[in-house]
């Protein structure tokens, strides 16, 4: 009889599953939300697991999004809100540097929906306090009845040196720590499927539950990210790119964090996902004949759809083609959309110290679009490596809980085992100047649209 291992990933916009035998065998599931909120999550993640044979799961692992809170098991605020603007600005104002790598070992990026400006929000918000947590948290307590994170899950609040919460944060924002999950380590069980669970979910009584980390991390994981140098483009409705460094850089504004026992030197986008989609709905999806595209002059375009984090961190920022003219039809439009995602990819990278254009992995959603592929491996100079899975998030949690149960004897193992080469792109350099000439134009963009973004959006 086959024994699996479920892996299973909380997503922005819906839950992603992974089902492995021992011997190899591989099922995927994907189940939308009717709702972003703790009835549409459960729902989902209930849904999604009729896709498989639940008798033969012997365990279960888990990631999820960051950033999104879920107050005293109801109320939810989104990683996408633009709660906790004023806070973040505080508490860039009140510490340094030295201070946030002291407690937290890492430079507090600004993001609002990290756990230190959210949680200030919500403190000052909510007359009582009973919980707050993640998704992925939320569904580990209607499985096991525990509430239990990881500390990658909490970073930016968790002090990894001493192995807690912050203490100096935690006085700050002015919250208790027993409202907040337990922190155990990723490959640690979070409990085990409960009897009401079980008849709810239809897993067995007893399987072990593990709480793996954020759906970032994850990722890397199941894209065999784990070694120094290793350089990934994680895509999906935020696109993640950067690369494994061996010790702390907080010389820029991108985000050097602590993953596994290196850090993770990063940027992250705001609009990636949104931009395809935009794309997807306006233009189609026929092909795209990059070489005739790019001789014809296209358009630029800025991606900045739902505003931008890295580099430009403007929330104000907005989507822009430049350079119509009346011989600019759809093809043009969309292959300028997917050329300005990769340039938005591009300017994250190049701004980190560490990167060397050799070869970049490849995973998530967007994965096997040969469009941005080839772009990627034009624009980056170097070879653009895909592996066989692609939904990255759900296989690292696979991996870890199958680590944590004993079926490898550490991630090293299974990343080797598991995380298989599918193809390799090849950058020709037909065009490398005319790619570089459009960057150039690119990237002097914003900075000069930036006074003009704010006041378009202060319109009423």
């Amino acid at each position: 009889m086959k024994k699996y291992v479920l892996g299973i990933d909380i997503g922005t916009s819906s839950v992603k599953a992974i089902c492995k035998s021992i011997e190899s065998e591989v099922n995927v599931a994907i189940e939308s939300y009717e709702s972003c909120s703790v009835f549409g999550w459960w729902t989902a993640f209930k849904k999604v697991l009729l896709n498989f044979d639940l008798k033969n799961v012997i365990a279960l692992g888990l990631t999820g999004q960051i950033g999104t809170y879920i107050i005293n098991k109801e109320d939810v605020i989104h990683w996408s809100d633009s709660y906790g603007k004023e806070q973040l600005d505080e508490i860039m104002d009140k510490f340094n540097k030295e201070q946030f790598l002291k407690e937290i070992q890492m430079n507090h990026p600004r993001l609002i929906s990290f756990p230190i400006p959210r949680l200030m929000y919500i403190s000052s918000k909510y007359n009582f306090l009973e919980s707050i947590m993640m998704p992925k948290e939320y569904i580990v307590q209607k499985l096991t009845g525990n509430c239990i994170s990881d500390n990658c899950s909490w970073r930016g609040l968790y002090n990894f040196k001493e192995k807690k919460y912050s203490n100096l944060f935690m006085d700050y924002i002015g919250i208790k720590e027993e409202i907040l999950p337990k922190i155990v380590n990723m490959e640690e069980k979070g409990g085990f499927v409960t009897r009401s669970a079980s008849v709810e979910t239809g897993l067995t009584e007893g399987v072990p539950v593990f709480i793996g980390c954020n759906d970032f991390y994850s990722a890397l994981i199941g894209m065999g990210i784990t070694k120094e140098n290793q350089v990934f483009d994680l895509t999906g409705t935020s696109e993640h790119a950067g690369v494994i460094v061996k010790g702390m850089n907080s010389e820029n504004a991108l985000v050097c964090s602590p993953y596994l026992d290196k850090f993770v030197h990063y940027g992250v986008t705001a609009s990636s996902g949104a931009s395809l989609n935009f794309n997807k709905i306006n233009f189609g999806e026929k092909d795209i004949d990059i070489h005739s595209c790019i001789t014809k002059n296209p358009p630029i375009f800025l991606p900045y759809l739902n505003g931008e984090r890295a580099p430009v961190w403007d929330c104000n920022a907005s989507g822009v083609f430049f350079g119509l003219t009346d011989k600019t039809d759809k093809e043009l439009l969309s292959y300028s959309v997917f050329e300005g995602v990769v340039f938005s990819i591009f300017s994250i990278l190049k701004t980190i110290p560490s990167f060397k254009p050799v070869t970049v992995t490849v995973g998530g959603g967007a994965a096997n679009n040969e469009v941005l592929n080839k772009l990627k491996a034009e624009i980056f100079s170097s070879d653009v490596l895909l592996l066989e899975q692609n939904q990255s998030s759900a296989f690292g949690a696979y991996m870890i809980a199958a680590v944590g149960i004993g079926i490898y004897t550490s991630l090293d193992e299974a990343v080797k085992i598991n995380c298989i080469k599918k193809k390799i792109i090849k950058h020709d350099g037909q065009f490398s100047n005319l790619f570089m000439q459009r960057y150039e134009i690119y990237e002097s963009m914003y900075p000069l649209l930036k006074d003009t973004f704010g006041k378009f959006r202060g319109i009423k």
